[in-house]
């Protein structure tokens, strides 16, 4: 608990303004997206690369990268349809990576509850491979909990 609070408040200090913290950072756009809920989520080969690649920086062996990435992705992807399955998928492709999953983890906190529950199945998988960890981040249990309700 204390880890996820010193995280949220090294955020607060990230998120306030965009913040280019490595040369391979994704520069993000302050423009609210144009994309409704109602969009369909694209095939894999048509999948946003800076969404992938901000996703791929939440396992980054360097912290900044780490936190600029969390910041950008709860900032402006966090309402994003594609966000969750592509997050999902570099999880499960990146199982031992614990920063990374709790990274994830944290951003999935910000999505849309609507987002999550239309990728249940995804991100009950996501949440098992999170508590096979020594350390279950807390809020797991409810969002569990939130993706499994009607």
């Amino acid at each position: 608990m204390y880890q996820q609070r010193q995280i949220l408040n090294k955020l607060d200090m990230v998120v306030g303004e965009p913040k280019q913290v490595s040369k391979s950072a994704t520069p993000v756009s302050n423009k609210p997206s144009s994309l409704s809920t109602s969009t369909p989520t694209p095939p894999a080969e048509q999948e946003d690369p800076a969404l992938k690649q901000t996703i791929a920086q939440l396992y980054d062996v360097d912290k900044n990268v780490r936190l600029g990435a969390i910041g950008n992705l709860m900032r402006d992807k966090s309402s994003h349809e594609k966000l969750v399955p592509i997050a999902i998928k570099y999880a499960l492709d990146h199982p031992k990576d614990k920063n990374g999953l709790i990274n994830t983890f944290l951003v999935f906190q910000k999505c849309d509850p609507q987002i999550l529950k239309r990728n249940r199945d995804g991100v009950t998988g996501f949440l098992e491979l999170l508590s096979k960890g020594s350390h279950t981040p807390p809020g797991a249990n409810r969002m569990r909990v939130l993706v499994s309700a009607p």
